[in-house]
């Protein structure tokens, strides 16, 4: 779909003290283009399924790009590849480990994003690796990704929370969790891809 520091923007190691705080930090991180930095404003879980959209948007890429190799149509579709390829193999997703991820369950989507992601040790860097390759593709594969608006109707039960996310007078559903003390934004694998993050 930027690789910048994190100390930048994003949620980094320290703790956000509520949900206002990490949507907040969120927010200012994806203006910021900090993908890394906004992947550590999100639970584990929601971790891998963004992890998990990228492996598949980024293996979809790659497939198109070659095949506009193929037919010329395209001068920098071997460069493309050539990042493309490089970001997965460096984080783990080289293709006989590819291969073992074949089978998942679609049923359950958490279930198969978090198979999908198991040979990568940094989701974070890992996302924010892909957004930087994509962002510098001609085809607007991250024009789409977006986290603005204003939270509206915050309740907290606890360890969770819910709100709502109104912009342009849209409005989305938006989970948090606290772990380790510090909330974080929990996506939800049903609404994920329709809802979120402009898609």
């Amino acid at each position: 779909m930027l690789a910048v520091s994190v100390s930048l923007s994003g949620c980094g190691s320290k703790k956000n003290k509520s949900p206002e705080a990490v949507f907040e930090a969120a927010k200012s991180a994806m203006a910021d283009e900090d993908m890394e930095g906004f992947m550590n404003c999100l639970t584990p879980e929601s971790q891998d399924l963004l992890a998990g959209a990228m492996v598949m948007l980024g293996t979809m890429m790659k497939g198109l790009a070659g095949l506009a190799e193929l037919g010329g149509e395209d001068a920098d579709a071997q460069q493309s590849v050539s990042k493309i390829g490089k970001v997965l193999e460096d984080h783990g997703l080289t293709e006989d480990a590819m291969k073992k991820m074949e089978g998942a369950d679609e049923s359950d989507p958490a279930s198969a994003m978090k198979k999908l992601v198991e040979p990568i040790k940094d989701k974070a860097a890992f996302v924010g690796d892909m957004f930087e390759v994509f962002s510098g593709m001609e085809n607007g594969a991250t024009e789409d990704f977006e986290f603005k608006g204003t939270l509206k109707d915050i309740k907290i039960d606890g360890d969770s929370a819910s709100a709502v996310l109104e912009d342009g007078g849209t409005s989305k559903p938006v989970q948090f969790k606290k772990v380790k003390g510090s909330w974080l934004i929990h996506l939800d694998p049903s609404e994920f891809g329709e809802d979120f993050l402009g898609n």
